[in-house]
Parts: structure tokens; C-alpha cells; sequence
């Protein structure tokens, strides 16, 4: 899935859902508040749909952006990690609103442009990143690699999964472009250059901590 994640050219995304069974193209609007105006073609010129507006909500994109999409369910599991990451663009179906996100910078559909970074994965470009990236520029690039990589498994073990022996198959996309970049031996979680520095793990008890009931990496990684 890497691989389809990494060369699409827009992934959709049912943001709003919180499960596969949920409907995502449903709006938060009351019909008071939306007016139906005709679409005529400009190839027949007939009516062949309808324009549905809605009268503008004042927000800051930031705050929109942290609640509607950072906060969601979807945001939440584990295998929707290397979905986002690896996606060059991506259209998220919101509660409201159509939200569109790149490497750079993120819209709303009413063409509010976010006030702030949110942190994407630089690592998989030639530029860009946020105030950890830029700081670490004058870093060998295998060592710049390595921290990067170290940032986003504190993101990832946040993130839930249905199934414990999941967790590095759903990370193993975002290993395999890293590998590309610097190639090395990927040891469960951990690169060989740097296992000495891998080995010294430690939990941080963001919620309850409990261990899996089945067998999903040796005892010394951090899966």
C-alpha cells in the first residue's frame, strides 16, 4: 500500500467517518441555512443538477483544521498513519466542509489557508518541513534520517489499532521509502546504524498501557 500511497496523485478521505460502515458525505448544515440553485450546462443549456450554498461560517482554519481533522477518529488509528504521510495530496470529506491538505499547506473549501504548519514528512522531499526539520539541516543526512524517524514512531504509538500484531506492518510503508533514502538494516522498529541509540526506548503513559495478548516484535523494540 506504500507504493499506492506514495505515487497517487489525490487521495480522498473519508475523515468524518468512524468506521467503514459510516457515511462521510453528510453536512453539519440545516436545510434553513442552504439554498438550491440550478446548474445549468454550459454544453446544453439545460438544468442538469444543482448548486447547494451555504452561507459562510466565520472560523480560523487552524482551529477548523485541529478540530475536524487532527482530532477525528480516522486521525486516530494506526493504519491511517502512512495513509496521510505518504499521500501527496489529500481531500478530506470533514464534517462540513471539503478540507484539502498538501506537503505544504492545508485549505478549506471556503478558501481559508491555514495559519500554521502542521508538520509533514519532509523527509520524503527535496524541501519543506517544520521547526524540527529545520533545525536539523546542518545534520549528515543519516542522522537527520534517524531522528525523523524517532519523531514519527512517538506520533505513531499514540495511534490505536484493532489488532496488536498490526503494529509495524502499519509503519512498514513509511520504512521501506526511508530505507530508499539511506539503506540500512530495519531490525522490528529499529535501524541497525543506530540500535545502540534504538535500544534506550522508554513509555510515556499517554493512556492506559496495557500489552498485547499476542506476539508482534521482540521483546527489546518498542512495538
Amino acid at each position: 500500500m506504500h507504493d499506492v500511497y506514495r505515487n497517487t496523485l489525490l487521495t480522498l478521505v473519508a475523515t468524518s467517518a468512524s468506521n467503514a460502515y459510516d457515511s462521510f458525505l453528510s453536512c453539519e448544515q440545516s436545510k434553513s441555512e442552504k439554498a438550491v440553485v440550478p446548474y445549468i450546462s454550459p454544453s446544453t443549456q439545460k438544468v442538469s443538477g444543482s448548486f447547494h450554498l451555504l452561507a459562510k461560517t466565520i472560523h480560523r482554519m487552524d482551529q477548523y483544521f485541529d478540530r475536524h481533522v487532527e482530532a477525528t477518529y480516522w486521525n486516530s488509528r494506526g493504519w491511517t498513519f502512512q495513509e496521510r504521510l505518504l499521500s501527496r495530496r489529500l481531500v478530506h470529506f470533514s464534517k462540513s466542509m471539503l478540507v484539502f491538505e498538501c506537503r505544504s499547506s492545508t485549505y478549506c473549501e471556503d478558501n481559508t489557508p491555514s495559519t500554521g504548519h502542521n508538520d509533514r514528512t519532509p523527509w520524503l522531499e527535496t524541501h519543506g518541513g517544520g521547526p524540527h526539520i529545520h533545525s536539523l539541516s546542518l545534520l549528515p543526512i543519516e542522522r537527520r534520517l534517524v531522528y525523523i524517524w524517532y519523531l514519527l514512531v512517538e506520533r505513531y504509538s499514540r495511534r490505536r489499532l484493532s489488532y496488536g500484531m498490526d503494529k509495524l506492518p502499519a509503519l512498514s510503508g513509511l520504512a521501506h521509502e526511508l530505507d530508499k533514502m539511506e539503506p540500512d538494516e530495519y531490525l522490528a522498529g529499529i535501524w541497525k546504524r543506530d540500535l545502540h541509540w534504538g535500544l534506550l526506548w522508554d513509555t510515556v503513559a499517554y493512556e492506559d498501557i496495557h500489552e498485547s495478548n499476542t506476539y508482534r516484535a521482540p521483546s527489546w523494540s518498542w512495538a
